[in-house]
């Protein structure tokens, strides 16, 4: 729009037409560009506009505007507020165009903060046939007990399972269904552990194991992966001690070799060398300075 105040501020005489008619004329032809850039925009399309501007001036000849108008509101595009805006010299900004370009679109570019997501376990439900069946495997009245969740109701239940050997356990299970486990397991070869590491491993080891095979759904495998954490947290709870925690995505797992590994872990040996020693210094002897007898000279 043409500047209002250039027209009512500059409006020449007939005299001064005459004088200086040229920059009269470059006077009334003063251009504003208002943006008007309302709150609830998007903020991507209020941030293409304030950074087009320039250009936008510059194709249409700078020379010929003044300052911007920005607006954000309906009611702020009358007359007397754009008037206002320039006359006033309270409101007056002494800053250039690309300063206050440069302010506009700093102002309408919303910052975005990083922040880290962790993914939070599932609340569960536990049955009362896997608190019992729980129970009976704390106080060695079985051996192994398979807990299924309900993937849409994150409900847990157990079942005692007649599989004292990790061939009979790999036998129950299957390819395409997640399972929790709790089972004993004893070491089944010795290794180069240390002797203190070899007296902790004898025996069978109460083992926390987790079937989650590749095959299998893929909500059920995320539920069961997001609910381990809570299920392992009732079994210290009831004051459950697990030697181990194990994970298995395929019946192949299920072997003394995979299970050896990673539940008797080898710690590495250090082998300590002793230093050599350095060479002996040699002991050098005191020299006695030979006496002279002052009669002799």
């Amino acid at each position: 729009v043409r500047d209002p105040t250039q027209k009512s501020a500059n409006a020449p005489s007939s005299d001064e037409l005459k004088q200086n008619d040229n920059d009269n004329k470059k006077s009334l032809n003063m251009y504003i560009l208002i943006h008007f850039a309302p709150d609830l925009s998007p903020v991507k399309q209020r941030m293409m506009y304030a950074s087009s501007r320039p250009s936008l001036k510059a194709f249409l000849g700078a020379s010929s505007f003044t300052e911007d108008y920005h607006c954000s509101d309906v009611a702020d595009l009358t007359l007397k507020n754009i008037v206002d805006k320039r006359t006033l010299h309270h409101r007056i900004d002494f800053r250039s165009d690309a300063e206050m370009e440069k302010e506009q679109a700093a102002l309408e570019s919303v910052p975005t903060s990083a922040s880290a997501q962790v993914m939070a376990s599932l609340p569960i439900d536990i049955k009362d046939t896997a608190k019992a069946a729980i129970e009976k495997y704390k106080s060695d009245e079985c051996k192994c007990v398979f807990l299924t969740l309900d993937g849409d109701t994150q409900q847990i239940e157990g079942a005692e399972q007649n599989a004292s050997k990790i061939a009979d356990i790999r036998g129950l299970l299957s390819e395409t269904e997640p399972r929790y486990i709790l089972f004993w397991y004893a070491k089944s070869k010795k290794d180069g552990s240390a002797e203190e590491e070899q007296k902790d491993q004898l025996g069978n080891k109460r083992i926390f194991g987790y079937f989650c095979p590749d095959k299998a759904d893929r909500k059920l495998r995320f539920t069961y992966s997001t609910c381990k954490a809570n299920v392992i947290e009732y079994c210290s709870s009831v004051q459950l001690e697990l030697y181990s925690k194990v994970e298995m995505s395929s019946l192949a797992d299920l072997n003394e070799e995979y299970l050896d590994y990673h539940i008797f872990p080898v710690s590495d040996k250090k082998e300590q060398f002793k230093l050599p020693k350095g060479p002996k210094a040699s002991k050098k002897g005191k020299t006695k300075r030979k006496k002279i007898n002052v009669d002799e000279l």
